[in-house]
């Protein structure tokens, strides 16, 4: 009997950054905390960071009328329930156009 092992190869960048003290400090609590490394706590804040900003970036548009609800649930990068949900929680009036309802029904059927 053959078994095949696949393997995803994620391939990672470096990166060098200058922070302060207290930043280093609550990395390396983090580290102890976690039981992991530096690295991987660096890894999980920028990505995590990365979402909020995301979601930041696209809230402000939606909130600018930059674009529809649907647009900004892609450029956050979550479902249109959660950009939903992030716009009340940040009292941004919530408008559905028919172009919102277009491009929900038009992305729905995409992925089938």
């Amino acid at each position: 009997m053959r078994f095949i092992i696949l393997y995803a190869v994620t391939y990672l960048r470096n990166i060098t950054v200058r922070i302060d003290e207290e930043t280093y400090k609550a990395i390396e609590e983090l580290t102890r905390v976690e039981k992991t490394d530096r690295s991987t706590v660096a890894r999980k804040l920028i990505a995590r960071g990365l979402e909020h900003l995301r979601r930041e970036r696209a809230l402000k548009l939606y909130r600018e009328g930059k674009c529809t609800l649907w647009k900004a649930s892609e450029v956050a990068g979550v479902p249109l329930r959660e950009i939903i949900d992030l716009a009340k929680s940040e009292k941004i009036p919530i408008h559905f156009s028919a172009e919102d309802v277009d491009e929900a029904w038009r992305a729905a059927f995409e992925e089938d």
